[in-house]
């Protein structure tokens, strides 16, 4: 296909909350999106709000822990856009159990999804921009588990995945560095999905906790990821950008 005047990013798990509001962001600053899901349910709702803000937009069925999954849902994007000049990384899985009760199968479910799935989309992606001498940028959703234990869950599994992807970031942004390519990560620290345990004891515990007092909105990430995507943020790459209300100056 023709390459489009817009630019063209990748969001993997766009139909969860935080990457719902990263493909709306890009949405509103003209994007064309492909949405990359395995939750097929609400995708014509989110297609329906990137065209209300602005963008446009697709879906493609996607299983990160897959190599042709990934690899066809670059070729998808390529084929409808003409272009890939962004991947967010944003798919991801948290199962919650004590160590010493964790199973090989929540370790092996957990790396599959976020460092394996990471990686494939990130080598193919990066791969297709090297073919076509495209500077474009990589963003990895991580997490401030990455780097510190979670003193109000356990799920030790999550926080080694999550580490897993801020050493990724590194060294493919160094590797890549001469393509033009840059991969940066944002980990955000509580955010307010509809996932997360709304206890109001537990919020209230955790928020005192924050040094901000409060927990994060998904749009904190996604102004975030943007920042980096963008041209405002072209001397950057190999970098965690924490985004969580200062959590990790502790």
């Amino acid at each position: 296909m023709k390459k489009s005047d817009r630019r063209t990013v990748v969001i993997t798990g766009a139909a969860g909350g935080i990457g719902r509001a990263i493909a709306l962001h890009f949405a509103r600053n003209g994007y064309n999106i492909t949405c990359a899901d395995r939750l097929e349910s609400n995708h014509s709702q989110l297609l329906d709000g990137i065209k209300t803000a602005g963008g446009q937009g697709i879906f493609v069925a996607t299983d990160v822990t897959s190599s042709s999954g990934v690899a066809k849902m670059v070729e998808q994007t390529v084929e409808t856009f003409g272009s890939l000049d962004v991947l967010v990384n944003c798919a991801g899985i948290g199962i919650r159990s004590p160590f010493l009760d964790v199973t090989e199968e929540m370790w092996d479910k957990t790396m599959a999804v976020n460092l394996k799935g990471t990686f494939l989309c990130t080598q193919r992606a990066a791969a297709w921009m090297v073919s076509t001498q495209t500077k474009g940028t990589i963003v990895n959703i991580s997490s401030i588990c990455g780097s510190v234990a979670d003193r109000f869950s356990k799920h030790v599994h999550y926080e080694v995945s999550k580490g897993g992807v801020n050493l990724l970031t590194k060294a493919a942004a160094f590797e890549m560095a001469e393509y033009g390519i840059r991969i940066n990560a944002v980990a955000p620290g509580r955010i307010d999905t509809p996932l997360l345990n709304k206890d109001p004891q537990h919020v209230a515990r955790v928020s005192a906790f924050i040094p901000l007092g409060r927990y994060g909105e998904p749009d904190d990430v996604a102004t975030a990821v943007y920042f980096l995507a963008s041209s405002e943020a072209k001397y950057i790459t190999g970098t965690v950008l924490y985004v969580d209300g200062g959590w990790t100056i502790q």
